[in-house]
């Protein structure tokens, strides 16, 4: 995933709104609100895997990666593609700031143990 320059993120990184539009412009990721866009499996297997429960989803991109909101306002983000769980940040601003700019904060969660492990290490 190529990252922007830091020069925009700096310039923008305190400002959710042109985050979430650069999101956009760059990939194309639409709002989502509806949680049946999610199999039954998936969800279950969030909570079995993950232990993400009662989340809700927030972007999504071709039908194939989805971001899920939790209850404390952790984002998380779902490939479909690869079966993949990506921790994204503690908020939406950070999660966005993190994909846009500074994948080094990207954590896939391991299956089961919930260990995290940089993106950028897995590569």
């Amino acid at each position: 995933m190529p990252q922007l320059s830091s020069d925009c993120g700096l310039q923008c990184e305190k400002d959710l709104p042109e985050l979430l539009f650069l999101l956009k412009d760059k990939y194309s990721f639409r709002d989502e609100m509806n949680k049946n866009i999610l199999y039954d499996d998936e969800i279950k297997r969030f909570a079995k895997l993950y232990c993400i429960t009662n989340f809700c989803p927030v972007l999504s991109c071709h039908d194939s990666i989805f971001w899920l909101k939790d209850p404390d306002g952790v984002i998380y983000i779902w490939s479909r593609i690869d079966g993949m769980m990506i921790r994204g940040g503690c908020d939406m601003k950070e999660a966005l700031s993190n994909f846009l700019f500074h994948e080094e904060n990207l954590y896939y969660i391991e299956d089961y143990t919930l260990e995290l492990i940089p993106v950028k290490k897995a590569k």
